[in-house]
């Protein structure tokens, strides 16, 4: 398998290595990589189709776009600003 991880202790291609992540690290990776994205489709198309012209579909389309292109952009800034928070870190190397 392979991952990009912190190198701490300098491990080369090819070496074995133990990896370790913030508790809570991985499950809050996953929110905001699948379940979020998802709710703001759900939660823009809802919104879009409330507010657009009676029996159109499109303004649907438009608000789940918008709102997931907004928390892309939000997400983006996020990871930038907290740098490499879900990142894991090589912990131990095992073996050559």
């Amino acid at each position: 398998m392979t991952a990009v991880a912190r190198n701490p202790l300098g491990a080369r291609v090819g070496q074995r290595v133990l990896l370790s992540m913030p508790s809570g690290g991985l499950a809050a990776a996953a929110v905001m990589l699948f379940l979020a994205p998802l709710l703001c489709v759900f939660a823009g198309a809802a919104l879009g189709w409330l507010l657009g012209p009676a029996g159109a579909l499109w303004p649907a389309g438009v608000g789940a776009g918008a709102f997931l292109l907004v928390y892309l952009l939000l997400l983006a800034r996020y990871d930038r600003s907290r740098g490499r928070l879900y990142e894991p870190t090589i912990t131990e190397i095992l073996s050559d």
